[in-house]
């Protein structure tokens, strides 16, 4: 049985490696500048979100099967693993090349009227020619955190996002391809992967497609589809609709302003890969306070970082970026954050909707109902607002989405008191109502200051606050004894 000291080492290790490729475009932000104008970063915002929704729909979900599969008392490791993995990963493999013949053909008729002004070829070709190269990668990754291998995931993913940025520089300086480069360095980085996994991680494994297993994971990742295509959708709407009206160059600001949010993003998703299978492991065994404690601890603590990028995000940009429009972006970032953060209340609630697996088939309403919200705010406030009509809808449909998907794992009657929902909903609110503080911010360095020990307050009351459910003062010293030694 795994500790929870594991999933929150796997936690820091996986938002280590992810918040790598969000850095990078932090990092070298004032090198690209240099190079890529506002409307590249449109095209590269636009690429990369229909490129996102076309992984998802090739991955069907089996990952999601594969992590929840893998915690069933009779598999016997080795022999079952050979099934899970190489079955999931052929029927991801198959359906992504359909994906890429599909969007030869008629990807640029059917995105004609989301692209505008952007070329489909090189641009999303390009980008779809990485759909079934890239099941290969993640298949590797997800069984990796589900086995709770974060040392392995995190060499994985340094190794993997660091020889992205090598190959970008190489694109973008050397060769001076513009964004293309960019998209070019990924399909090329995930080739170089591609074969590496072949030979250090797929060769243990022998083939073995089952059939009965198959079909066992369509049955439980069909529910999940539409579900899990709609939440790209979700996360589309606001970009595409802002594209729409105002065109390349404000898309360009906007997508800057979701880069830096998309650091909150990481070390969610972060938590939620490394949670998710101790939960597995654990939901049945587990006293239910203990459980309840573990989710307000993570939210009260993912609500703090939040808090952090919402209030800095101005002075990073200032030091990084040589061009005042960019800096435009941190207008932004708070409201973009908080609506990840809403999101990522309901990812925890998910986790209970996905280990029983009997409310799946309704979680499409909660993203559906969403998107409607997001799409009809963007419509009506994005000609008037700009980008703050976007940034609106974003945060409008993610509160509805997240409602939605509370009341469904209310509903179901399983283990519901791991959930403590006062307490989750005064964090919500409170977190909130912190990262609006930038909105007060006069340019002065008293400000700064203020922002700047009122956050190191926060820091140390919820240390002790951990202290207090988890000795983690403890926890911390054995850590530290383990490292001299």
């Amino acid at each position: 049985m795994t500790s929870l000291n594991k999933v929150v080492q796997n936690s820091f290790l996986y938002s280590f490696s992810s918040i790598i490729l969000r850095a990078s475009s932090i990092i070298f932000f004032p090198l690209f500048s240099l190079y890529l104008t506002k409307a590249d970063y449109g095209i590269l915002s636009i690429s990369q979100s229909i490129y996102i929704i076309l992984v998802l729909l090739a991955g069907l979900e089996l990952n999601k099967a594969l992590t929840r599969f893998i915690f069933n008392k009779n598999n016997h490791k080795q022999a079952q693993d050979n099934k899970l993995i190489y079955t999931s990963l052929s029927i991801s493999f198959s359906f992504g090349c359909l994906i890429v013949l599909f969007m030869t053909f008629i990807g640029q008729y059917f995105l004609g009227p989301i692209l505008k002004d952007i070329s489909y070829y090189p641009y999303v070709f390009v980008y779809t020619l990485c759909i079934p190269l890239n099941t290969v990668v993640d298949t590797c990754r997800v069984y990796l955190k589900a086995r709770h291998k974060g040392v392995q995931v995190f060499i994985l993913d340094t190794s993997f996002y660091s020889f992205n940025i090598l190959l970008n520089l190489f694109f973008i300086i050397i060769l001076k391809w513009d964004v293309l480069g960019l998209i070019f360095g990924t399909f090329l980085n995930i080739v170089i992967f591609l074969i590496i996994l072949i030979f250090v991680f797929y060769r243990k494994f022998s083939f073995s497609f089952d059939r009965s297993i198959a079909l066992k994971f369509l049955k439980y990742s069909t529910p999940l589809i539409p579900y899990a295509i709609l939440n790209i959708l979700f996360e589309s709407i606001d970009k595409f609709s802002l594209n729409a009206n105002l065109g390349s160059e404000k898309s360009g600001i906007y997508y800057l302003a979701l880069t830096f949010a998309a650091i909150f993003s990481a070390v969610k998703e972060s938590v939620i890969n490394a949670l998710t299978p101790w939960i597995f492991e654990n939901i049945e065994n587990k006293n239910e306070l203990y459980l309840r404690n573990v989710f307000n601890v993570i939210f009260v603590g993912l609500g703090i970082i939040a808090v952090g990028i919402a209030w800095f995000s101005k002075e990073v940009l200032i030091i990084l970026s040589s061009n005042p429009e960019f800096v435009q972006a941190s207008f932004y970032i708070p409201f973009a954050v908080m609506s990840l953060y809403f999101i990522f209340l309901g990812q925890l609630f998910n986790i209970k909707s996905f280990y029983f697996a009997k409310k799946n088939h309704f979680l499409f309403m909660a993203t559906l109902t969403g998107i409607l919200i997001n799409l009809l705010v963007c419509h009506y406030f994005i000609p008037y607002y700009g980008i703050y009509g976007a940034v609106a809808g974003r945060i409008f449909g993610s509160a509805i989405l997240t409602a939605v998907i509370v009341y469904i794992s209310f509903s179901e009657t399983e283990k519901r008191n791991i959930y403590h929902l006062p307490v989750l909903l005064t964090t919500l609110v409170c977190i909130f109502g912190f990262c609006l503080f930038p909105l007060f911010d006069n340019n002065s360095l008293y400000f700064l200051i203020i922002k700047s020990l009122l956050y190191l307050i926060i820091l140390l009351s919820f240390s002790f606050y951990l202290n207090k459910k988890f000795d983690f003062f403890a926890i911390l010293k054995s850590k530290f004894s383990s490292i001299k030694k």
